[in-house]
């Protein structure tokens, strides 16, 4: 199976959103002292910003590379077209309907519209 790999169309949407959560991250654990009203205000900003930044590309390829330091799944991040293949050549995935083909155009589509994007795992 793999984890899920989610595609974003931008960078900069992509770190608003983790700074977003690190601030919520903050807060739960003391750091950071918000009221319901800020709470909320970040809650519904990371929202926006999730729906808007979300590209209607997913799981073109999983992965189960583990994270061998903390455990766990991998937490890495794909920042550009060129870092996408380097990883894809150094791990080991599965490919949508297991047809690298089909998923190399993909991603060569989504690259070009989204130049800027970003991919994730869950």
């Amino acid at each position: 199976m793999g984890l899920h790999t989610y595609f974003y169309k931008s960078k900069e949407l992509y770190d608003l959103c983790d700074k977003l959560y690190n601030s919520l991250d903050d807060h739960e654990s003391g750091k950071l002292n918000f009221d319901e009203i800020i709470l909320t205000l970040i809650r519904h900003k990371i929202e926006d910003t999730e729906k808007e930044n979300k590209a209607d590309y997913i799981n073109i390829f999983k992965t189960k590379k583990r994270d061998l330091i903390k455990g766990g799944y991998t937490n890495d991040v794909i920042y550009s077209k060129e870092e996408c293949f380097e990883w894809l050549k150094n791990n080991k995935v599965t490919y949508i309907n297991d047809d690298i083909e089909l998923a190399t155009n993909l991603l060569n589509e989504f690259w070009d519209k989204y130049p800027h994007g970003v991919i994730s795992f869950d």
